[in-house]
């Protein structure tokens, strides 16, 4: 990429699950307005901060839930317009708390996870 020295920009995240009773697993989502598009909660890794205390950071500031981390999952590569990245991202649930952050759940099978800046498409509407 032009201009990135070969650095790879390092991110943490998680994908925050919840079973609604009688339904399929749902993720959360966050809106980002600078892409108008849905995303997993994510966000770069401060200079000295573990991933894991990133991804629960992101989680929190992004949802409003703080989550419980589970199972390390795999680390996702992309190329934006600063460089290529790597997120690594965890398996997390929590209790869904009343929040005002733009958050939607959709049903896992309906996301994934392609745009080139690491946003999430998604074949259904979150709910």
């Amino acid at each position: 990429m032009p201009g990135d020295g070969g650095r790879i920009i390092r991110a943490a995240g998680g994908v925050l699950w919840r079973l609604p009773p009688g339904g399929a697993v749902e993720v959360a989502l966050v809106h980002r307005p600078r892409y108008d598009d849905w995303s997993l909660p994510k966000g770069k890794i401060r200079r000295g901060e573990q991933p894991l205390v990133t991804a629960c950071r992101e989680v929190a500031e992004e949802t409003g839930i703080r989550a419980i981390a589970g199972k390390r999952l795999d680390i996702a590569h992309y190329d934006t317009t600063l460089g290529s990245k790597a997120v690594e991202f965890w398996a997390m649930h929590g209790r869904t708390a009343h929040s005002p952050l733009p958050r939607r759940w959709t049903a896992w099978h309906g996301c994934r996870c392609q745009t080139p800046d690491g946003g999430c498409a998604t074949g259904a509407t979150p709910t």
